[in-house]
């Protein structure tokens, strides 16, 4: 590494923070990654890749014969499954449940926000019994709606080139402390969310956490738009899919 100023210590600082770390993803709802660095170190917060959603009895969340009729007056979801899976998200007793598409990239989002809130205007106040539960339903809507419990397997996006994702991460914070000596000695925290493809490029991002620093938020976008994954799996098809990549840039004295 090369600073403009105090060179030598900051190849020494460089050397310190060059601790090996590992990679994972948090799945359930949106993937999220753990990133951190200086230089190429990387914390990991990891879950299991592969996820089985139960499947409580839909009688004790929802009026049925009125959801189905709800469902009959509006327009078809696409033909797709995986297009067509809600997840019912039950929290705490006394609360009303939340509704999420499983792969809402595959729903035109003005129906997503049609179908969800109507479907969430027939769900039944969470009980005790059904707090804290989660039901996938797969959704037919217009003239032949219906619904059914589905159990779904889920495997989100990963990164393709760890060791390279290392290289750039420490590129980038290399460059933002060059540019700006008052970074060192703080650290930096940046939540993403990005867009994953079916071939594994990232479409579109948005910084959900600023770090308060528009540097490093910019600085965290560029690298983020650089990476290649392997595309998620909704049922063993590849579809396009959110992950949320949380990226810590840390700056020793």
């Amino acid at each position: 590494m090369r600073y403009a100023f105090e060179r030598s210590r900051c190849r020494r600082q460089s050397r310190a923070a060059r601790a090996a770390g590992i990679f994972g993803l948090a799945a359930f709802g949106l993937p999220a990654f753990a990133l951190s660095a200086f230089a190429p170190a990387v914390a990991a917060q990891s879950a299991p890749a592969t996820q089985a959603v139960p499947a409580p009895d839909i009688g004790a969340l929802a009026d049925t014969a009125a959801l189905r009729t709800a469902l009959a007056a509006h327009a078809p979801l696409p033909g797709r499954r995986a297009a067509r899976v809600v997840h019912i998200i039950s929290d705490s007793a006394g609360s009303t449940p939340r509704v999420s598409f499983a792969v809402p990239l595959l729903v035109d989002q003005t129906l997503r926000d049609s179908l969800g809130a109507t479907i969430r205007a027939h769900l039944r106040t969470t009980s005790a019994e059904t707090a804290r539960t989660r039901t996938a339903l797969l959704i037919t809507s217009g003239p032949a709606a219906g619904f059914e419990h589905v159990t779904v397997t889920e495997v989100p996006p990963t990164l393709r080139d760890l060791p390279g994702f290392r290289r750039k991460l420490g590129d980038f914070a290399d460059r933002l402390v060059r540019e700006d000596e008052k970074l060192v000695g703080r650290e930096l925290a940046i939540r993403i969310r990005l867009h994953i493809t079916e071939d594994g490029g990232v479409a579109a991002d948005s910084v959900m956490v600023s770090s308060g620093v528009a540097a490093a938020d910019s600085a965290a976008v560029r690298l983020a738009r650089t990476v290649r994954f392997t595309p998620g799996r909704f049922e063993g098809e590849i579809v396009p899919m959110y992950v949320i990549m949380p990226i810590r840039f840390i700056f020793p004295d």
